[in-house]
């Protein structure tokens, strides 16, 4: 049976396995925390249909919202049926990033780079950033509020703005997002702002399910970047070589995984997909030893913490926990991600060594 297809059965069969502790029980554990088996993860979303008023076009998208398939990048396809349904010009949504403290953009369409870089807004950037935190949708069109947001867009952008729609999505007091929509086709009134304001309140239950329940038990963080990766590792495993329990050295590459979901999403930004790939490796890896990143997208995976010594075991594991996250992956024969395993005797300069031929 191939790495992937053992990878599919894993957890059924895990069920019937008696795990004594270590990287599988850990793992498992955060598996069935952050992603219970979803009730129909096969729906898929069609391409809507575009005629009618924005309030026709409202209702159907809030009926079709219930066709989104789970996951983290939950968001990201929920931003693809709203471009498609409301036949979005210019628009982004942008999400709650904790380590930095800024909603920024996980997904858009139709801005420019320049734009698509200063959308980092903070919490609290304005009053009526303040205002959203109470779940109000506002359609803003005074120029001298328009002039608050002004730092967020380049001046092209901004130059054509008339008016401004952001959608707050707060669920249990946790304000995760918001859509900013500053150009879309069809007249928009304020009669259309119910419609919003219910596309609100559901949109920000199933990013909670879909996204943010799942990955409470995720760090906040992401792999170290170390300045040195050589003296890093150096360091990292002097303590397991003392005993005489060398590492398992796995380096892996996002990059597949990226490409896939982007053909799926087109609207997602593939930085923070990257993000949320590492948080999740990070997560499943910490325990277990240091977790680097290598670049924007290899990672190093350094066990030394563990007897467990099937680094074939961890890497199904930790690919079989990337497909139930990451539903655009289900239907792929094979994830690659470019793994090399080496496992040096108990001698740092042989560390050293696969180190080079990993990286």
């Amino acid at each position: 049976m191939g790495l992937f297809k053992r990878a599919r059965s894993f957890h059924r069969a895990s069920r019937a396995a008696d795990f004594s502790g270590g990287l599988l029980q850990k793992s498992l554990h955060f598996l069935e925390k952050v992603f219970p088996t979803s009730s129909d993860p096969t729906k898929s979303v069609g391409k809507a249909e575009l005629a009618g008023s924005p309030a026709d076009k409202l209702e159907e998208l809030l009926t079709r919202l219930s066709e989104l398939e789970d996951g983290i990048e939950a968001p990201g396809r929920f931003f693809a049926l709203v471009k498609e349904q409301l036949n979005l010009k210019r628009a982004a949504l942008l999400l709650y990033d904790p380590v930095r403290m800024i909603f920024a953009p996980w997904a858009a369409h139709g801005f420019d780079e320049t734009t698509n870089h200063h959308l980092r807004i903070p919490l609290g950037a304005n009053e009526t950033m303040n205002r959203l935190a109470a779940g109000k949708v506002f359609f803003l069109s005074d120029p001298d509020t328009l002039k608050r947001f002004q730092q967020f867009f380049s001046f092209r952008e901004f130059s054509t703005l008339e008016n401004l729609l952001l959608v707050p999505f707060i669920h249990e007091n946790k304000f995760m997002g918001v859509l900013l929509i500053a150009e879309m086709e069809g007249d928009f009134s304020q009669s259309d702002l119910s419609g919003f304001e219910t596309l609100s309140v559901r949109a920000a239950g199933l990013f909670y399910q879909a996204r943010e329940r799942r990955l409470q038990a995720a760090k906040r963080g992401i792999p170290e970047k170390p300045g040195s990766l050589r003296e890093s590792v150096r360091d990292a495993v002097q303590s397991c070589l003392a005993a005489g329990a060398p590492p398992i050295m796995i380096g892996v590459n996002t990059a597949d995984i990226i490409e896939k979901v982007k053909k799926r999403i087109p609207y997602i930004d593939p930085f923070r997909l990257r993000e949320d790939i590492a948080r999740v490796i990070l997560s499943l890896f910490q325990s277990l030893g240091p977790v680097f990143q290598i670049d924007q997208e290899r990672i190093l995976i350094l066990v030394t913490l563990t007897p467990e010594r099937d680094p074939e075991l961890l890497l199904y594991h930790l690919k079989a926990t990337l497909t139930r996250l990451l539903p655009e992956l289900a239907d792929q024969e094979e994830i690659d991600l470019e793994e090399r395993v080496r496992i040096p005797g108990a001698n740092v300069e042989e560390v050293l060594t696969f180190l080079a031929e990993i990286v």
